[in-house]
């Protein structure tokens, strides 16, 4: 298969320091971060316009779903109106401290119940990457570095920039990614909802909190997505913006230092911001050059959720756990938008955010050590797709 591109950078995944480049004067650094905020505030706009339209026709999970479709008609018309890397790296931390808010004491008490449980999911992630990996390298004729981390369900920004140090394809690996997450975002809702038979996740942005934020909450839960963000900077792993206020927020709240969960109009303002940020992830592709990458990664895409339905039925038999939670826990989204997901739907927050962390962070371990394993020829930085 012909490369698609040598080297890119996704627009949703260039880190924060870009916005900082060729900024010649303090005016000058105003003037870009009042256009970053101009641009970030229409984006929101746009998404938050999806949003209340989904909320009106009693769509599941409005605020996402909504954001996702708007922002993604804007996108995939080439228009400039897109969320701002800032804006995700605000979001991260955020998401990491509601989705923390679900832990409580009685919760951690039982979490050394789930390791049967966390362990199916990567047993499970390791059989679809195989599965993968055999699909992206017979039927789309993908290298082997790029069929790897294609297939792989792990973070999209850490798949494609392993996947390129690799030699393989940081397009294609960008294009199945970005796939796998919006198809899956967009289906696991619609299949509950058809599922429970009842609308699942409409959040009202002004229904009460169920437990007040005092201003010592607002001090605590700050400190706790700011330690978040500072930690991650400091030992320059991205995804810690969000797993390290998570665990910041979980720990203050199984201690009992604070018992407050964030307000039903920041989980609808995440949800839309989210949601946003996975619109845009096809801005800026080529459609007759992606075409062939897109069909396949659409199928797998189809393919996997339907593979996470049947794997949960049987874990649910296996292990005694509720078969949406096993579902939720192997879905194949982006670990940032399940927490999100999971807490709009409020179906065992804690138990899914784990499974889906832990599973991340022993991806992000074990892949670049099972390729050197598998393929003992191919050197890292050893083709052109980085």
């Amino acid at each position: 298969m012909g490369r698609l591109a040598k080297s890119v950078r996704h627009p949703c995944e260039c880190d924060i320091k870009d916005i900082e480049v060729g900024v010649p004067s303090a005016s000058g650094a105003f003037e870009g971060m009042l256009k970053i905020l101009g641009t970030a505030l229409v984006a929101l706009g746009i998404g938050a316009a999806g949003g209340i339209l989904f909320f009106i026709l009693h769509l599941p999970l409005p605020w996402t779903l909504g954001s996702i479709t708007a922002t993604g008609i804007v996108a995939a018309m080439g228009r400039r109106w897109l969320m701002p890397t800032a804006a995700r790296m605000l979001a991260r931390p955020i998401v990491g401290v509601v989705a923390g808010s679900a832990f409580t004491p009685a919760l951690a008490a039982s979490a050394m119940q789930w390791w049967g449980a966390i362990l199916f999911v990567v047993l499970f992630s390791a059989g679809t990457t195989c599965l993968g990996y055999v699909y992206f390298r017979k039927l789309g004729q993908f290298d082997a570095a790029t069929a790897f981390f294609a297939s792989s369900p792990g973070g999209l920004g850490e798949m494609t920039l392993l996947g390129g140090t690799f030699g393989g394809d940081m397009r294609s690996i960008v294009l199945v990614h970005s796939t796998r997450i919006v198809v899956a975002v967009f289906l696991i809702p619609i299949f509950l909802q058809i599922l429970l038979g009842h609308p699942v996740g409409r959040v009202s942005p002004f229904a009460a909190a169920s437990v007040g934020l005092s201003l010592r909450d607002v001090v605590v839960l700050s400190l706790c997505a700011i330690a978040g963000f500072a930690l991650a900077r400091i030992v320059r792993y991205p995804p810690g913006t969000m797993i390290f206020a998570l665990v910041f927020s979980a720990t203050v709240h199984v201690l009992g230092i604070s018992e407050a969960s964030l307000p039903p109009w920041v989980t609808a303002l995440m949800q839309v911001l989210i949601g946003g940020v996975a619109g845009a992830r096809f801005a800026g592709v080529r459609w007759r050059e992606a075409r062939r990458v897109l069909v396949l990664a659409l199928v797998w895409a189809f393919v996997v959720v339907l593979i996470v339905g049947i794997a949960a039925s049987a874990s649910s038999w296996i292990l005694g756990r509720p078969f949406v939670a096993m579902f939720l826990s192997l879905a194949p989204g982006g670990v940032v938008e399940m927490a999100v997901i999971t807490f709009a739907l409020g179906i065992e927050v804690a138990f899914v955010v784990t499974c889906q962390v832990s599973r991340i962070l022993i991806i992000l371990v074990l892949m670049p050590l099972s390729y050197r394993f598998l393929f003992k020829s191919s050197q890292p930085g050893g083709g052109s797709g980085a």
